[in-house]
């Protein structure tokens, strides 16, 4: 009865802390970074892009993540939302429909 009680308090303490964690603008950050260049070795591999930075925006509320091209042309894409950037919400490349 005892275990039972505390493995069910050790997993809330974990799942808060991790939720926590994923909330801190740090983790966000690397969120953003990393859908971006994810996104980016996905569709533009050939533009040989390098990371730049990303940064958030609070006007806007997202973030911005930039990139360099081999022609030193600088390219931003922005990835939302604030929470969990994931979502590439902004592609310069693409000229869409």
């Amino acid at each position: 009865m005892w275990r039972s009680k505390a493995a069910k308090v050790i997993l809330l303490v974990i799942a808060i802390t991790a939720i926590a964690v994923s909330q801190s603008s740090a983790m966000q950050s690397v969120a953003a970074r990393t859908s971006a260049t994810v996104y980016v070795l996905l569709h533009y591999r050939e533009l040989g892009l390098r990371f730049d930075n990303v940064e958030y925006s609070p006007p806007f509320g997202d973030y911005f993540a930039s990139f360099t091209g081999k022609d030193g042309r600088k390219i931003s894409f922005t990835v939302t939302p604030k929470f969990m950037p994931v979502l590439i919400s902004y592609d310069p490349l693409d000229p869409g429909p």
